[in-house]
């Protein structure tokens, strides 16, 4: 399940005494957990192996030293893998309307992610939060929330 999910209002702002660093953490523990998945489970958001390489792209990339992991899909490749997936940028804005978002801190890698996700032959939506991400998240929230309310 892909979604976009955006934490806001002024009630919820003035509710919430989540502190920025918090947040930040959330979102570097996100960023991270598709990172993961992405290069050691070589799966996407929704848990699904990612489709293989044509066989003549396979081939190309083995020539020229760029097809790592035997073979597998992981978008770990020299020329753009790598570089994409630590491109991913986590930007907070927690103040009276607290917002977390994952991105990719430059155009041409959020050209490559989109690109890998739908606009090219074969989508590998890997760019997204599972719902394990979205248990996850909330489940930090609440933690947080009990440690500075002093529950």
């Amino acid at each position: 399940m892909h979604m976009k999910a955006t934490i806001s209002g002024k009630q919820l702002g003035t509710m919430l005494t989540i502190p920025a660093n918090e947040w930040q953490n959330l979102g570097n523990a996100l960023r991270l957990r598709i990172i993961t998945r992405t290069r050691m489970q070589n799966v996407d958001a929704d848990g699904m192996p990612f489709h293989a390489y044509s066989e003549g792209y396979a081939k190309a990339k083995a020539k020229h030293g760029g097809l790592m992991s035997g073979g597998r899909v992981n978008l770990t490749g020299t020329a753009a893998g790598p570089k994409m997936l630590d491109n991913i940028a986590v930007q907070v804005q927690a103040t009276i309307n607290p917002r977390l978002t994952l991105h990719f801190a430059t155009a041409g890698k959020a050209q490559i992610a989109l690109y890998h996700m739908g606009e090219g032959r074969v989508d590998r939506e890997f760019f997204a939060l599972s719902e394990d991400d979205v248990d996850y998240s909330v489940t930090y929230l609440k933690g947080r929330l009990r440690l500075t309310s002093g529950l």
